[in-house]
């Protein structure tokens, strides 16, 4: 949401996150427990339960105080960044819930941590540190100042300590939950830039080390088993009621099968074409692509998982969310080869992998609505393959409606220079997307003439946007065709204006005609 507001005002950026201090924080009235409070042994083993709990809100209790947006996103960086797992490559599950995929509803009960999070975390430290120009002196709630100087000592130390990192989350919990001061403390600016800068770094060694060195792509689950100190013997009615441990020395970590998720991730943390183009090599190589339908599945096969992950496993494979080809996530990594500036590979995955591409016999439903997954070439079912189930206009439709941006106007229409606004338009188009012959439209009433060897759409829901492209070119990849000028409501004018810039972006010109050359 940030990232597409900065596309679009940008100059409002850094005075959104660090002028009013407004952002106020929620007690939604439930409270994470201490590790002794939700690990237990039970029959199957140690697992951890009832990770949350509802409490009472005390309306008359002291508030924390509101603060900037910066210093929200600093405190929501800081307590994720002791959220480690005991080996520190993924961030733990320890709320009860998994992330994107709900589908591994067990995973946090076997004290599961996904890398996921962790590259988010990075790309939102890096997101603050490249937005502000200089980090500014922040006010922060007395109880958040102190965890936010606690997770940067910790950091900083030469060695890991999962035991030092639980320990900081739960006296800060303790704190806002039960002894707010209601008291503010200031935070400098470089000591806030210590923080994010130790986050990257952090972030940063944890992705090389999920890294599966076979296959070259990173590990997205794990699931963590708890070896105890002094461990003993529990009677079966101990065991069936479930004793409760705090005597965890560390943990034996076990990654599940490879999951499509993480490459997404992975993908959004590079910013390099070559690199990129390994890691979609490494998916295409993998079990994790369907060869016979051309797709790209959600996992590898979880037989070797156990079923305690969640309802995944349960599924026959090729079956919901069990080695099926979720749209959702296959979108998701579409759009990242496309920002990732794999435009051949996109453009020849998108014929077998987007919806209005599919044949709609094999398919069975229209191609003009998305379906929750594909089953696969492995689903047990021959009739079933290739076909979608579960209409829904979700997550898939999302992620198309970002790509289409991307094709169609570029990543970052409107930018700053020298402190003043630009436009600019990067279209993603291939030449055979555009009109072999002319047309007619019907815009805001008017009928339009549309010529050949043009692409229409609009930008921003209000101005008409035509490509003209006699060239016959792709507008990306070598030897492609570039912008040559702008029309902006029948008048060629130069477009690096920023009153010019202004305008398009509040509405002010009805068309425009980009002739590329």
């Amino acid at each position: 949401m940030l990232q597409a507001y900065e596309a679009i005002y940008p100059e409002n950026v850094e005075k959104m996150l660090t002028e009013k201090a407004n952002i106020e924080w929620f007690d939604e009235g439930a409270y994470v427990v201490p590790r002794k409070e939700k690990y237990f042994i039970k029959k199957i083993g140690p697992l951890q339960l009832n990770a949350v709990t509802d409490v009472e809100i005390d309306k008359n209790k002291p508030i924390l105080p509101a603060v900037t947006m910066f210093a929200k996103l600093c405190a929501l960086a800081a307590i994720k960044a002791v959220s480690f797992d005991y080996t520190g490559r993924g961030l733990e599950m320890e709320a009860g819930r998994p992330g994107w995929n709900d589908s591994l509803n067990g995973l946090p009960g076997l004290f599961g941590s996904s890398t996921c999070e962790v590259i988010e975390l990075g790309r939102l430290a890096s997101w603050l540190l490249d937005s502000i120009k200089q980090i500014p002196d922040t006010v922060f709630p007395k109880e958040v100042a102190n965890l936010i100087e606690a997770v940067i000592e910790h950091l900083q130390q030469p060695e890991y300590s999962w035991h030092d990192s639980a320990k900081i989350r739960e006296v800060y919990r303790k704190q806002i939950r039960f002894n707010i001061s209601g008291c503010k403390k200031t935070i400098s600016g470089q000591t806030l830039e210590e923080l994010l800068e130790c986050i990257i770094s952090k972030v940063d060694w944890a992705m090389q080390r999920s890294i599966d060195s076979t296959s070259g792509l990173i590990h997205t689950y794990y699931r963590n088993e708890p070896i105890l100190q002094n461990d003993k013997t529990y009677t079966l009615l101990e065991l069936k009621k479930g004793v409760a441990i705090d005597n965890i020395e560390r943990f034996k970590q076990i990654p599940l099968a490879i999951f499509l998720e993480g490459q997404v991730h992975l993908l959004r943390l590079i910013n390099d074409s070559q690199k990129a183009k390994k890691i979609y090599n490494a998916v295409k190589n993998s079990s994790l692509f369907d060869s016979e339908l051309n797709m790209y599945k959600l996992n590898e096969c979880l037989d070797n998982c156990p079923k305690e992950i969640g309802r995944a496993r349960t599924f026959t494979r090729g079956w919901y969310e069990n080695e099926s080809v979720w749209l959702h996530m296959s979108y998701k990594y579409l759009l990242e080869l496309l920002k990732g500036g794999l435009y051949e590979e996109f453009f020849t995955d998108i014929e077998t992998m987007l919806v209005p591409f599919m044949n709609p016999a094999q398919y069975g439903r229209s191609v003009l609505e998305n379906s929750s997954f594909i089953a696969p070439s492995i689903c047990p079912d021959p009739s079933a393959r290739g076909r979608g189930f579960v209409a829904r206009l979700s997550g898939s439709s999302a992620e198309f409606i970002h790509i289409w941006n991307l094709l169609t106007i570029g990543e970052k229409p409107f930018y700053l220079k020298d402190g003043k606004l630009h436009f600019k338009l990067e279209p993603t188009l291939p030449a055979e997307w555009f009109t072999k012959e002319a047309k007619k439209m019907n815009w805001k009433g008017d009928i339009i003439d549309i010529p050949a060897d043009s692409f229409v759409c609009t930008l921003l829901g209000h101005t008409l946007l035509i490509y003209h492209n006699h060239s016959g070119k792709n507008t990306f990849g070598a030897n492609a065709a570039r912008i040559n000028n702008y029309e902006l409501d029948g008048k060629v004018c130069d477009i690096a204006k920023s009153a010019i810039a202004e305008n398009i972006r509040i509405g002010k010109v009805n068309r425009i005609d980009v002739w590329l050359k």
